[in-house]
């Protein structure tokens, strides 16, 4: 529901910035920087590559995509913070760098509401809990039962310590007094190698990593850590409605810019971000066939949901304990 509101909110109010945009100074007039904090490949990559080339046609100017992975996000987010406050260095970032983070690493580099200016919400995927085809439940309170049964033997695996599904599955664990043993990985690609193979029982992931397994009878959706059933899979129950608490995590992507950005130029890409998002095109090519919705906002929406998500991934990040040096 809060993405219907903000999707709706930004239409009408975004459409009401763009005069107020164009009559700020021109921009852009020279080429603008799109900077990744992940590596080529992947949902972050296509999406930011995909918004830079409808951007670059829009505004006549080219748009350079610079992947920069490494440090849990913190080397592009350091990047952007450090570069001018003129509009032409930007960053798509996961909701992770900005709302888990802080709560992770002790010396972070960064604030997340001092060091940005939030632009525009762009997308938000869904993650699932699956698992292998052979673990004997099929629905929610069936796994809960079956790990309390055996405390310790079912593995899940993520993509990290820190990740948002690390720290959701231990607060699921948590809520539910359960014991489940987490296998880190390095990537998703030898996570979901392994639970395909049956060595890790689940996993929460995003829709369109699992769905080529989930056709091929390999996995099983025990349900949508989603408030509600996802528009796309509606046969697809979420964890709550089955009664079982604990697990409700959406990610979503957005665009930053360094802090104290001129508020025509915020207005001036927070407008382009929204017709690129809006178009047909965007929404059928790139978000639908790769399990994103859109999730638009103005910027002062956008830094509200920061606001808000830092408290609630702070209680969460507490509850499961992780920490990175």
């Amino acid at each position: 529901m809060r993405t219907l509101v903000l999707f709706i909110a930004a239409c009408l109010t975004i459409g009401g910035t763009a005069a107020r945009a164009d009559s700020g100074p021109a921009f852009p007039l020279r080429p603008v920087k799109i900077v990744l904090p992940s590596p080529p490949g992947g949902v972050t990559d296509l999406l930011g590559r995909m918004l830079g080339q409808r951007l670059a046609q829009s505004w006549g100017q080219p748009v350079i995509v610079e992947n920069k992975p490494g440090g849990g996000k913190i080397l592009a987010a350091e990047q952007v913070i450090r570069a001018p406050a003129d509009g032409y260095t930007l960053l798509l970032t996961e909701a992770a760098m900005l709302v888990v983070n802080p709560h992770l690493y002790r010396n972070l580099p960064y604030d997340p509401l001092r060091d940005f200016s939030p632009i525009a919400l762009v997308a938000q995927n869904f993650p699932v809990l699956v698992v292998n085809a052979q673990v004997p439940a099929r629905t929610m309170p069936e796994l809960v039962a079956l790990a309390r049964a055996r405390p310790g033997r079912l593995s899940y695996g993520t993509i990290g310590v820190g990740t948002y599904a690390h720290i959701a599955l231990e607060n699921f664990c948590h809520v539910n007094d359960l014991k489940l043993t987490h296998v880190p990985y390095k990537g998703a690609s030898p996570a979901m190698a392994d639970l395909v193979s049956g060595e890790i029982a689940l996993m929460v992931v995003n829709l369109n990593v699992a769905d080529p397994f989930l056709r091929q009878n390999k996995l099983r959706v025990l349900g949508a850590t989603t408030p509600q059933r996802l528009a796309s899979r509606p046969e697809f129950p979420t964890v709550a409605e089955q009664n079982v608490p604990g697990l409700e995590v959406t990610s979503w992507f957005g665009v930053v810019g360094p802090a104290n950005l001129p508020e025509p130029v915020v207005n001036r890409l927070a407008t382009s971000i929204a017709q690129v998002v809006r178009s047909p095109e965007f929404l059928e090519r790139v978000l639908s066939r790769n399990g994103l919705d859109p999730m638009l906002s103005t910027p002062a929406e956008f830094r509200q949901l920061i606001r808000d998500e830092l408290i609630t991934w702070g209680k969460l990040v507490k509850v499961s304990g992780a920490t990175v040096e």
